[in-house]
């Protein structure tokens, strides 16, 4: 090979390189954010036993899912699905700050892009018990 064709072939492994490693970081990233919201949630169900004012929200967690951007799907458990309308606004709004707090911990993202609220998905198991509306990521429309 002549010397250009060795530079060619060095730049594009060179740009191949940030792409697979830009790519390894998002993903060690990701595996971040999982394992962080994951903890939070385990603790804040410890803090529940003790402090039930504060944290009782977190009894009807079972996990939290960062899907990108301002997007979470929260996980929760089956007692979740006989609290008023109002008892889950308030849990999955306490989520949601626990979520935000999280990912901002984590720097994939800012206070100011969460300060409008996370367009979250509620899930029991795979039925879709609610969403976040747009425009006001606060309300939710529940579907049982």
């Amino acid at each position: 090979m002549r010397r250009k064709d060795w530079q060619i072939l060095l730049t594009v492994l060179i740009s191949l390189g940030t792409v697979v490693t830009g790519n390894g970081v998002q993903a060690a990233s990701r595996r971040a954010v999982a394992t962080a919201l994951q903890q939070n949630v385990v603790q804040v169900r410890t803090y529940a036993d003790s402090d039930p004012g504060n944290y009782g929200y977190a009894k009807y967690l079972r996990r939290i899912n960062y899907d990108g951007g301002n997007q979470c799907t929260i996980q929760v458990r089956s007692t979740f699905e006989g609290l008023s309308a109002a008892a889950r606004t308030s849990v999955i709004n306490q989520t949601q700050a626990l979520a935000k707090m999280v990912l901002v911990d984590q720097g994939v993202r800012t206070k100011k892009q969460v300060a409008p609220g996370l367009v979250v998905t509620i899930r029991a198991g795979h039925q879709v018990l609610g969403q976040s509306r747009s425009g006001n990521y606060y309300r939710y429309t529940w579907h049982h």
